[in-house]
Order: C-alpha cells, then structure tokens, then sequence
C-alpha cells in the first residue's frame, strides 16, 4: 500500500509540472544569493538643546552643531534608534548607511564658518539604554564609544542629502552586540562650540523621503539545504521598471521651473538611483553617464531612497530628494540660444545596467526637448568641483 501511494503521488507532481530536488547546499552563499536593500525609518529619537536655562525635547528638527551666545552656549545632541528586527536572522550585512537631509544653516556670529567650509560631523555608537522623555537632564546623556565613530562632510550654507557609512557599527549589532541607537553630533567632539547649526530634517517631518534613514544592503542567510522547482509567476518578471518623461513646456524665462517625471513600471520596488537632466549633452546619454561627462557646465542630478512598485513621483529643481553637491544648474535664466535637454533615470552605478536590474533597460532616457531663448542676458556660472567628482554607488 505505502509503495501505491508513494507512485501516486510522484505521478501527480509530475503531471501538475512541478519538480522538487533536494540537495545539499556546497556553495558559499554569495554564489548564490543576491544583494537585498532594507530602508529602516527611525524607531525612536531624542533632540535636544540644551543651556545654562535646561534642557529642551526638540522633536521637529536634528541638529548637528553647537552656538557660543552671550555669556552662555547652546548644544544640540540628537539621538536615533532603528529597529533592526526586520533584518533577517543570520543576514551578513555588506553596507550600511546612515541618510539625512539638511534643511538650512541656523548662524548669526562673526566667527561662523565661510560659505563651502567643509565640517566635520559625527555619528558616534550609544552604549548605554535610554527611552525618549520630554523631562530629559543633560546629565542624563547615555555614554557613546568615539572609537567607532563613522565621519561625514558637511559643506556649510550647502543644503543637501548626506550619507555616512556605519557598515561596520550595523555588522556589529547583526552579530548579537546589543542596539542602542546613535548619537548624531560634531566630530572630534560633539559638544565642541563651533558658532553655526546644520538643521536637519528630524523624524518629525513631512515627507517621508527627508526623514533621517538607515539602508542596509545585506544578504540573506544561506541554508543546507536547497529547493529547485519551476519558475512561474504570475504576469511576468517580478523585477522593477523604471521609466522618465521631461515635464513639457519647458519655460525658458525660468529654470528652476524644469521637471522630470519618473515611474516604476514593474512589480518590485526600485531603491538607491540616480536620475540626470542634461542641458544640450554633447550626446544622447546612456547608462552611466552622468551629465558632467558629456555637458561641460549645467547639469542637474536627483536621488532617490525607494520608488515602489506602480508609483511614479515628479522631481524638481531644488526639491527634497534634488542633489545639491552633484548638480549645477542655471539660476535665474538660461543663456542665451537654442537648448535641448535630455533625461536619464538610473543613470550612474558600477554594474553595466545601472544600479537598478530592470525587465527593460530600453526605457530610461528621455529627450530630446528642445527649446530657444532670445532676450536673456547670458549667465556665467563657475563650474562647483563637486559636481564633477565621482559619484556613491547607488545613491549612497
């Protein structure tokens, strides 16, 4: 009877299309597996401010930075705590990266800081437990290690998306080291008076996209044994599709006014890209060139966290997710003559097709649009350094 069965049911797999080996697994994982992104939003935060008046629970903004005032000064500490359950046990984590936005520069004293200074930020391990309160003592401050700090420039009166690499902090606490947040602050000290604040945009804000953030790239843990079956899904590839349009009419009296409209037209969420707006290429682009490679001056460059699946999301010049460091872009007029503008939407990684594996790689350019300007004065604009620098893989 039991030999019956055992035919039967081999039969029926067989007939349904379905076939299922077993075998030991006797490759590394990283044959096998690919690289997965986790986007972490901050679980919970502390800002503070503190004089010689007390200390204040600020929840709106993060502040990096200390001010000297009259006979007193202002230090600002904030704290951040992500939740790494989400994190699949036994997961090795290959990068980490710790994403802010600065809003404004808060400074009014002779000794601040000139315009591009480059300032040293911090973001140093916590060591000990603590729990947000609105009666919070400074004295209170948990201990944080310095050891391990992970390091950022900020450019000051720089508006921008930063990115700090605590890789080595978030290994850490994968393997068992007990997660006690970080410390955002100046660098060597955090408590160090340095006449200016870099304002960031705290858990408290709006859009989701300028919250402080935590990408970890990480693959998932290899098992002993191994499962091969049929592929078949359900209307097609499961990858992400990306796809640009240039916002049309373009307005030639203002350059600020330029748009770019992305999509993701696949069925998985696309993570860490980048999208360029090139003013009159020396060519159409293609993948991985960013627009100082092919336009000597003007040239506009966006990043973005996440793009899900079905969403699609128009980006302007100076928005939330717009790159400051990497773009340089017209003010208040376009020179002179006749203009065409060509779009690219993941247009800069190490990999051949991008940082983005697409089902169409076909679909990511966009142009020519093309227009004329006559009663502009010219504008000169000297080239920022910055933008023509290598750029972080995947948006970091």
């Amino acid at each position: 009877m039991a030999k019956v069965i055992k035919h039967v049911v081999g039969w029926l797999l067989i007939g349904m299309g379905c076939w299922i080996i077993l075998a030991r697994a006797p490759v590394p994982l990283a044959a096998h597996a690919s690289a997965e992104t986790l986007i972490l939003p901050v679980a919970q935060s502390l800002i503070l401010e503190h004089t010689a008046a007390g200390t204040i629970v600020v929840d709106q903004a993060l502040k990096v930075g200390n001010i000297p005032l009259s006979g007193d000064a202002a230090y600002y500490r904030g704290y951040l705590r992500f939740d790494l359950t989400r994190l699949p046990p036994g997961a090795q984590v290959k990068h980490a990266h710790l994403v802010f936005h600065v809003d404004r520069f808060d400074y009014s004293y002779p000794s601040a800081p000139a315009p591009g200074t480059a300032l040293s930020c911090g973001v140093y391990t916590v060591t000990e437990s603590w729990q947000p309160s609105a009666t919070w003592m400074w004295e209170d401050n948990p201990a944080i290690v310095t050891s391990t700090t992970a390091l950022t420039t900020i450019l000051f009166e720089y508006t921008d998306v930063y990115t700090v690499n605590v890789t080595g902090i978030v290994q850490s606490w994968a393997a068992g080291q007990p997660n006690h947040g970080l410390l955002v602050g100046l660098y060597p000290d955090p408590d160090a008076l340095a006449a200016f604040t870099a304002v960031l945009h705290g858990p408290a804000a709006i859009s989701e996209t300028v919250r402080p953030r935590l990408e970890i790239t990480y693959h998932a843990p290899s098992f002993p044994w191994r499962v091969y079956m049929p592929l078949v899904l359900r209307n097609g590839d499961p990858r992400p599709d990306l796809t640009v349009e240039i916002v049309t009419p373009v307005d030639p009296d203002d350059p600020a006014a330029a748009q770019l409209r992305i999509a993701n037209l696949g069925r998985s969420t696309a993570s860490g890209f980048w999208i360029d707006l090139y003013l009159n290429p020396s060519a159409p682009p293609e993948v991985n060139q960013p627009w100082p490679t092919l336009c000597p001056l003007y040239g506009a460059a966006w990043q973005i966290p996440a793009l899900a699946s079905g969403e699609s999301l128009t980006l302007t010049i100076g928005d939330s997710v717009y790159n400051f460091i990497y773009s340089q872009w017209p003010v208040s007029t376009y020179p002179t003559g006749v203009h065409t503008l060509w779009a690219y939407v993941d247009s800069w990684s190490d990999q051949p097709w991008g940082w983005v594996n697409e089902t169409d790689e076909t679909n990511n350019r966009a142009g020519p649009a093309s227009f004329s300007v006559t009663t502009s004065a010219p504008e000169t604009m000297p080239c920022k350094p910055s933008a023509f620098l290598p750029r972080p893989v995947g948006g970091r």
